[in-house]
């Protein structure tokens, strides 16, 4: 069994030989009233389900629990504390909304005008048909139209993380019309990063640490990824407790934000409301309250909605639920606000188990026992009534060929989707190669597949086949290719996405735009 140690003394030389200090480097902060989630956690430590977790509470501006549980790093049984700095992934997306506020603020960035205004040379290309434009309201609340994207790069890939800009120019790309729909994506938060570089002359981290991190009292937390901060991170560990590689994404300002629980906290006590006068210059409460406001009508996020930079969830509970999570391979991370008690929550591990969303909602239970709604059941007939007033589309008014085209790095890969009267759905692609011998001859040889786990709704199709899409990606690890289309004016249009089969690492999902036409209507 592992020895848990409660630290009472947390000396800063402790952690990877870090020397910066904390407001609670001489004390943790201890509370009766969390005794049986504490037994809870470390019960959890104990039998190896996580390596360490890392959590804080605070009430009324005030923290009243922060504490630290297992060990940073297992090999070499350095144990975890407050001022552990732990990469927390997706939450970094409100601490870069912060930062884009804070040059709203400034007078040096409009919400609302086009982004393309923020960028330079680079373009985003746009495959709808309107004439909206992208804004930096768009991209902070996922209306952006930008499809999913996501690509981790590990200590021990053969390839270097690529620049932002590289990544804006490749894969930037709107395939639904900017504020008709909610689709989460990385790359917005990518180009937000950019978008501050361009918009002050500062690198994204310069900026981040001068103007958002040193007033709020977040010493320790960066956006640096070099060995420097490496050194410093608490170890990652696979869902089976194994070490494995750091890692971060092609969109900094997606995912790349390291920092420590008693600098995550103190985010959250911003985000409240509760300020001193350095918090008070960096934002007013106006615009704190707007990021925690949803930006946005369109019910496919389920029961949660976004603001700016933040989830929202106003169905579940009782008062308001301001939150985002944070994973990826070897992180887990959950920041939870209630803004009308003044409460905030935030827990950090190093190990994807998304064990902090449970162990903080816990946490809120316990301090407001009528925390759940009970008007959610009523909210949901009503909704599922107005979805069922809308005119279905069956899968039946499909049958026959659809012939389509991925482009990727503007090249078009040609397609055929074949829906058959039996239910089945069929991929058909044309593999191209050169011939060995005679390098003037190419072949075509069709490949039949089987789209798999198909769900179709409504006009709206998902499923996955065995076939590779061509690209860089493809060298780091093997691949399958996902469809995810929706019926638009006669076409099956949406995005092919290439995502990683390697079951042990996340490595990326790249979309490409896809389209499909009946062969009978052309």
């Amino acid at each position: 069994m592992k020895k848990i140690l409660l630290i009472l003394t947390i000396i800063s030389i402790l952690i990877f030989g870090c020397s910066e200090k904390g407001k609670y480097d001489d004390d943790i902060v201890t509370s009766d009233k969390f005794s049986s989630i504490k037994k809870t956690i470390i019960e959890k430590i104990d039998k190896g389900d996580i390596p360490s977790l890392s959590v804080a509470v605070i009430e009324n501006g005030k923290i009243i629990w922060m504490e630290s549980f297992g060990y940073a790093d297992k090999e070499n049984k350095i144990e975890a504390t407050p001022n552990t700095l732990y990469t927390i992934a997706s939450i970094s997306k409100p601490i870069t909304a912060t930062g884009i506020m804070n040059l709203v603020e400034s007078g040096k960035l409009d919400l609302d005008v086009d982004i393309q205004t923020y960028l330079d040379t680079l373009e985003l290309k746009y495959y709808t048909n309107d004439s909206n434009k992208v804004t930096c309201r768009n991209l902070l609340s996922h209306t952006s139209g930008l499809p999913m994207h996501f690509q981790y790069y590990y200590d021990d890939d053969t390839v270097s993380i690529p620049n932002i800009t590289q990544a804006i120019d490749k894969y930037g790309f709107i395939i639904t019309q900017p504020s008709s729909k909610y689709v989460y994506a990385n790359l917005g938060y990518g180009i937000l990063g950019h978008v501050i570089y361009n918009s002050t002359g500062k690198k994204f981290n310069d900026y981040m640490t001068e103007e958002i991190f040193t007033p709020l009292g977040m010493t320790q937390t960066t956006l640096d990824i070099s060995a420097k901060t490496k050194n410093k991170l608490a170890k990652r560990y696979d869902i089976k407790g194994n070490l494995m590689p750091f890692s971060f994404a092609d969109a900094p300002g997606a995912a790349n934000v390291s920092t420590t629980i008693e600098d995550l906290i103190n985010f959250g006590i911003f985000h409240l409301g509760n300020t001193t006068e350095n918090r008070a210059s960096l934002l007013n409460l106006k615009t704190i309250q707007s990021m925690q406001q949803k930006q946005y009508s369109d019910n496919s996020n389920g029961r949660n909605t976004y603001g700016l930079g933040w989830f929202i969830n106003d169905k579940d509970y009782k008062y308001k639920m301001v939150y985002h999570a944070g994973g990826m391979d070897g992180v887990d991370a959950m920041i939870r606000l209630l803004p009308e008690k003044n409460i905030a929550v935030a827990a950090i591990s190093n190990q994807y188990t998304e064990y902090t969303h449970q162990i903080t909602e816990q946490i809120l239970l316990e301090m407001i026992s009528d925390l759940k709604s009970i008007e959610t059941k009523q909210a949901q007939k009503q909704q599922v009534a107005t979805q069922e007033e809308s005119k279905e589309i069956k899968q039946s008014d499909f049958i026959g060929n659809w012939d389509g085209h991925i482009v990727t790095d503007n090249k078009r890969i040609p397609i055929e989707l074949v829906f058959q009267e039996d239910g089945d759905i069929h991929v058909n692609m044309y593999v191209q190669f050169e011939s060995m011998i005679l390098q003037t001859h190419r072949y075509k040889i069709k490949h039949k597949m089987l789209l798999n786990k198909w769900y179709f709704k409504n006009g709206q199709i998902r499923g996955w086949y065995k076939e590779n899409i061509p690209g860089e990606h493809f060298l780091r690890c093997p691949q399958i290719t996902t469809l995810n289309l929706e019926y638009k004016s006669g076409k099956l249009i949406g995005t092919a996405v290439a995502m990683a089969s390697n079951s042990n690492r996340m490595h990326y999902g790249i979309s490409h735009y896809v389209e499909f036409e009946k062969k009978d209507n052309k």
